[in-house]
């Protein structure tokens, strides 16, 4: 059976996260979800899936990086936990295809469970917010 799950690692500064890459295994996927910017090196790592960049401030331009197309810009926290839900679901979903291929049916299942998992956890999220407009709107209907 084929290990087809990603790596979390948790670090605190560019060296502890450098020497966490280097210590994945190299078929690994791994996602970083950081308040700092990502590095050319790390965004040039094959295995790395996505790179969430907190922006905790505008000081720092992703146009200084050669290859962004995997750097996702994210404003607040909760917009960081809905696209991670979201991007989660999807690279479950996309393991589970690519473990059918392999005539893995029990691992496809399993993936496919945990893409399910992610996705109700973004309907959870998402109904939350939905839930804190409609008291936003009522309050504002409320005081006309």
């Amino acid at each position: 059976m084929v290990d087809l799950s990603p790596n979390i690692v948790q670090f605190v500064t560019d060296d502890q996260l450098k020497l966490a890459v280097s210590r994945l295994e190299s078929k690994k996927s791994f996602f970083i979800v950081s308040s700092k910017p990502p590095t050319d090196d790390l965004l040039s790592n094959a295995q790395l899936v996505q790179y969430y960049w907190l922006k905790v401030s505008e000081q720092y331009s992703p146009s200084k990086l050669s290859n962004t197309d995997r750097v996702t810009s994210i404003g607040t926290i909760n917009d960081l936990v809905r696209k991670l839900y979201h991007d989660l679901g999807e690279y479950y979903r996309e393991r589970a295809e690519q473990a059918l291929g392999f005539n893995q049916k029990q691992n496809a299942a399993d993936l496919l469970a945990e893409s399910i998992r992610y996705y109700e956890m973004l309907k959870k999220e998402s109904q939350k917010r939905l839930n804190r407009y409609a008291e936003i709107l009522k309050l504002q209907s409320d005081d006309k």
